[in-house]
């Protein structure tokens, strides 16, 4: 498993909070639980009829943190929820192993080195 998906001990946010401070950057959680919404509601909409896209919490959030910035910070998109097969699948087909997340409109956005996904399953 990547590094980047380990949760290196820290079985609360006030662990993996202190972890994170500790590096002297400055840190930001955007935490979402996958399962709450609809695939529609998570990741964006075409409209097939007008081809508008319409964004989806994870795209939204993802375009956020992606944006080029000169501050020396870091940003963490915690996926915190059970993990089942149907999300993790769709998740599988958007996200490349290049980073790169592609959209149902074509868009690509590459998770940039000030970004990371963490993933925080139940026991």
């Amino acid at each position: 498993m990547p590094s980047s998906q380990r949760n290196f001990g820290l079985d609360n946010r006030e662990d993996r909070h202190n972890w994170i401070c500790r590096l002297g950057l400055t840190t930001k959680l955007y935490t979402i639980n996958p399962k709450d919404r609809s695939v529609v509601e998570l990741y964006g909409v075409l409209d097939p009829n007008t081809r508008d896209w319409t964004d989806g919490l994870l795209s939204s959030i993802f375009r956020d943190i992606n944006k080029p910035t000169e501050k020396n910070e870091r940003k963490y998109l915690v996926f915190d929820g059970d993990v089942d097969a149907l999300w993790v699948e769709n998740m599988n087909s958007v996200m490349d192993d290049n980073r790169l997340l592609t959209l149902a409109n074509g868009e690509r956005i590459r998770l940039q080195r000030h970004c990371a996904l963490l993933f925080e399953v139940r026991k």
